[in-house]
C-alpha cells in the first residue's frame, strides 16, 4: 500500500490525486476527503465479507491507513458533511467481520479528528482569514508531522514487515488519538466563535488554562497560542513602541478610523484625533489582555503623538524588550508598564517644556477670561462704531485691525502669544447658543442668523497648533469663548451705564427736575452688573484656576492633563450658570433691560415721556431680579452638592439687603 492508494480503485477522472494521496480539486490541494462517486457499488469491488478473515483484516488496515491520511478506502469511506465545520463520520462495509468492524471503529475517531484539523488548517491558511489564524493553521500543520510519521511507520509494518494487525494498530495510535483530540478541540473552539485576531487568542488561552489536570494537552494548547500570538504581538510591539498600527486584517485591539497626519491637523479635527481616531476594539481584546487593555491603548497614543512631533520613540522593541505571549501575564505586562511610564513622561515633558502648555493656558486666561482685561475697554472705545452695527454690516478686517491695535497698546502687549488671538463674529447671541446646547432633543437644528449687534456676536478665537490642540480642543475653546462672551457683554453693559452716570452728572446741573428714580435705578443696575462680574471672576474663575494649577503640578500622564483641563472648562461654564438656562435667560434679560434704560437716558432724556419710560424700566428690572432671586433660591434647594455655595454667593451679591424678596411677582410680559 502507498499513500496514493490503489489508483485503479479509488481515483476518479473528476478528482486527481497528488503526492501522498492529496486530493487536487479545481486547482486546490487538499489533505482532507474530497467527495467522489460511491465505490462500494462498483462491480469491480466485491463485498469484503466474501474474503477470508485474514484478508479482511489486511484490506481494512490498508483502508484505515488511507483514511488516516484523508483518502477514502474501498471498504472504509467518509460520509458527506452536513456542516462544513461538523464532525466527520465514516461507514464500514457491513459485510466485514463484526470483531474487525469493532476494532476499526476504535481507530476512526482519530481519523475524524484529523479531518477536523486538516479542514481547519486549509480554511484558515487563506489570506482573508487574517495573520493570527494563518499562524495558528501553520502551527497545527507543524504538529501533524509526528502524526504523519506514525502513519508511515504503520504502513511500513503492514507492507514490509507484515506484522501489523488491527489490535496492534489500535495500540500504536492511542497516544496520537489523545494528541489529535486536543488539536481538534482547539480548532472547533475557534470555529464555534467565528474567531479571528485577538478573539482567537483569547479562545486558545482559555482552552489552555482549562486543562489544569492534563499537562501534555496544556503544553500543546500553550504552544498553539504562542505561535498564533506571534503576528498579534508583532502588531502590539509596533503600537506600544512606535505608535503605529500595522493591522491589514483588523485583528488588533486598537483600530485606526482615519489616516489624519499632523500636517492636516486643525483645532476642528483635534477632538476627533485624540478621542475618535483610535478606538478600542473590545471584541479583539484577548481575554488575557483585558486587565491591561487601557494601558496598551494609551501607550500607543502617547507614542503616536511623540512620533508626529518629530521625536524618537522611547524604546525600539528589540532584544529584552521584545513582547511575546506567555501564560504568565507579568512577563509582557511589566514591559508594557515600563514603556507606558516612559512614553507618558516624555509626552508630558514635551507639552510642558517644548509647547509651554501652562504658559499657553495662562495666555488664554489673560484674553478669554479677562485676567488682564484692560484691552477690552480700549477695544470697545476704538471699535464702538463697528460693534454697534448689525453683524451683516460689520467689516471684519477693520475689526481685526482694531483688536490687534488694542492688544499691542494694553497690559497684554508683552504676552508672547498675543499674536494667536483673533476675532470671530458668531451668528447668534450667547443666550441662543446656550438654548441650542441645552435643547438636546433637537441638536441638529440650525435656525437662521439673528439680527444682533456686534456686541452680542463678538468673541475671541485662538490659533492652536499641533500638539497643543490635543489639550486646547474645539470643545474646550468653545467653553472659553462662552465665558468671554458673557464677560464681554457684561463689560459692554457696564460701559453703557457708566455713560449714563456721566450724563446724569450733567443733567443734575442743567435741571433740578431730573427724576431721582433714574439715579437710583442706574446705581442698582451698576451694582447688579458688577456683582455678576465679581461672581464670575472671583467666585468661579479664580478658585477653579487655582485648583487647576495645584493639580497640574502632580499630573503624571497626558490623559490626566486632558481630564483636568476638561474639568476646568466645564466648571467655568457650569458654575457661571451658563448651563442653567432658566437662570441665565433671566440674567440676560436683566442685562438687556440695563441697555434699554441706558438708551432711554442717553437718547430720550428730553422727551415728554422720559419719567414714564424710566419708571417702566425700573418695574421691569425689579421684576426680573425678583424672578432671578426666586430661581436662585430654588436652585440652592435642588442643585447637587458643589454648586450651592456659588448660588448662595450670587444671591448674596445681588440681593444683599433682601430688597428684591419683597418685590411682588408680575407676569413675564411685564418684564420685557
Amino acid at each position: 500500500m502507498s499513500f496514493a492508494g490503489d489508483a485503479g480503485v479509488k481515483t476518479q477522472k473528476s478528482v486527481d490525486r497528488g503526492p501522498f494521496g492529496m486530493a487536487v480539486d479545481e486547482g486546490k490541494v487538499s489533505w482532507d476527503f474530497v467527495p467522489e462517486p460511491p465505490l462500494m457499488t462498483d462491480p469491480k469491488v466485491e463485498p469484503i465479507g466474501a474474503l477470508p478473515v485474514s484478508t479482511q483484516e489486511y484490506k481494512l488496515l490498508e483502508d484505515l491507513l488511507d483514511v488516516m491520511m484523508g483518502v477514502d478506502g474501498a471498504y472504509v469511506r467518509s460520509q458527506p458533511l452536513l456542516n462544513p465545520h461538523g464532525e466527520r463520520t465514516f461507514k464500514i462495509d457491513e459485510t466485514a467481520d463484526p470483531s474487525l468492524r469493532d476494532m476499526v471503529k476504535k481507530v476512526l475517531p482519530l481519523c475524524s479528528h484529523y479531518s477536523t484539523v486538516m479542514r481547519f488548517t486549509e480554511e484558515k491558511r487563506e489570506r482573508g482569514q487574517g495573520m493570527v489564524n494563518q499562524a495558528l493553521a501553520a502551527a497545527l500543520h507543524n504538529l501533524l508531522d509526528d502524526y504523519f510519521t506514525l502513519v508511515i511507520q504503520l504502513e511500513h509494518k503492514l507492507l514490509h514487515e507484515r506484522s501489523l494487525t488491527l489490535p496492534k494498530a489500535w495500540f500504536y495510535v492511542q497516544p496520537a488519538l489523545a494528541y489529535m483530540a486536543v488539536l481538534a478541540t482547539c480548532a472547533n473552539a475557534v470555529w464555534a466563535g467565528n474567531c479571528h485576531g485577538g478573539k482567537t487568542l483569547g479562545v486558545l488561552h482559555e482552552q489552555a488554562t482549562s486543562l489544569t489536570g492534563d499537562t501534555k494537552a496544556k503544553e500543546i494548547c500553550l504552544y498553539l497560542t504562542k505561535k498564533a500570538a506571534e503576528p498579534y504581538f508583532a502588531m502590539l510591539e509596533s503600537w506600544v513602541y512606535r505608535g503605529r498600527i500595522e493591522d491589514p486584517f483588523k485583528e488588533f485591539l486598537v483600530g485606526d478610523k482615519t489616516l489624519i497626519k499632523k500636517e492636516d491637523m486643525s483645532i476642528d479635527s483635534s477632538d476627533n484625533y485624540w478621542n475618535s481616531r483610535y478606538t478600542l476594539r473590545l471584541d479583539m481584546v484577548p481575554s488575557f489582555m483585558k486587565p491591561i487593555k487601557d494601558r496598551i491603548f494609551a501607550t500607543g497614543k502617547y507614542q503616536n503623538v511623540i512620533l508626529q512631533c518629530g521625536q524618537r520613540p522611547t524604546l525600539c522593541g528589540s532584544g529584552d524588550d521584545r513582547l511575546c505571549y506567555s501564560p504568565v501575564e507579568r512577563e509582557y505586562s511589566d514591559k508594557i508598564d515600563e514603556v507606558y511610564h516612559k512614553a507618558s513622561r516624555m509626552l508630558l515633558n514635551l507639552l510642558m517644556d517644548k509647547v509651554d502648555l501652562m504658559g499657553r493656558l495662562r495666555s488664554v486666561k489673560h484674553f478669554f477670561l479677562m485676567d488682564q482685561g484692560d484691552f477690552v475697554v480700549q477695544f470697545m472705545d476704538m471699535a464702538e462704531e463697528e460693534l454697534s452695527q448689525n453683524i451683516d454690516d460689520i467689516v471684519p478686517t477693520r475689526l481685526e485691525l482694531l483688536l490687534q491695535l488694542s492688544l499691542s497698546t494694553s497690559s497684554v502687549s508683552n504676552d508672547r502669544y498675543k499674536d494667536c488671538v483673533k476675532h470671530q463674529i458668531l451668528e447668534c447671541s450667547l443666550v441662543s447658543q446656550m438654548e441650542k446646547i441645552m435643547a438636546s432633543d433637537t441638536p441638529d437644528q440650525h435656525p437662521p442668523p439673528e439680527a444682533i449687534t456686534g456686541y452680542e456676536a463678538f468673541t475671541l478665537n485662538y490659533d492652536v497648533e499641533w500638539p497643543l490642540n490635543l489639550v486646547l480642543t474645539t470643545s474646550s475653546l468653545g467653553c472659553y469663548q462662552m465665558v468671554f462672551r458673557y464677560l464681554f457683554y457684561c463689560t459692554h453693559v457696564e460701559r453703557m451705564l457708566s455713560k449714563v452716570w456721566v450724563h446724569d452728572k450733567g443733567a443734575k446741573l442743567r435741571s433740578a427736575a431730573y427724576p431721582v428714580a433714574a439715579f437710583g435705578l442706574r446705581q442698582c443696575m451698576l451694582h447688579f452688573v458688577k456683582s455678576l462680574q465679581y461672581f464670575v471672576t472671583a467666585e468661579v474663575i479664580d478658585p477653579s484656576w487655582h485648583a487647576f494649577q495645584e493639580r497640574m503640578q502632580k499630573v503624571q500622564t497626558i490623559d490626566e492633563v486632558l481630564e483636568l483641563h476638561t474639568q476646568l472648562t466645564d466648571s467655568f461654564v457650569n458654575l457661571c450658570l451658563l448651563t442653567n438656562y432658566p437662570v441665565f435667560r433671566l440674567i440676560h434679560e436683566a442685562l438687556q433691560q440695563c441697555l434699554q434704560f441706558a438708551s432711554v437716558v442717553l437718547d430720550d432724556a428730553d422727551s415728554g415721556k422720559f419719567d414714564e419710560r424710566v419708571n417702566h424700566c425700573q418695574r421691569s428690572f425689579h421684576t426680573l431680579l425678583s424672578m432671578l432671586r426666586k430661581k436662585l433660591v430654588e436652585g440652592r434647594l435642588a442643585i447637587h452638592q458643589g454648586r450651592e455655595a456659588n448660588l448662595a454667593e450670587l444671591l448674596r451679591q445681588i440681593d444683599f439687603n433682601r430688597f428684591f424678596s419683597s418685590v411682588p411677582e408680575q407676569p413675564a410680559a411685564a418684564a420685557t
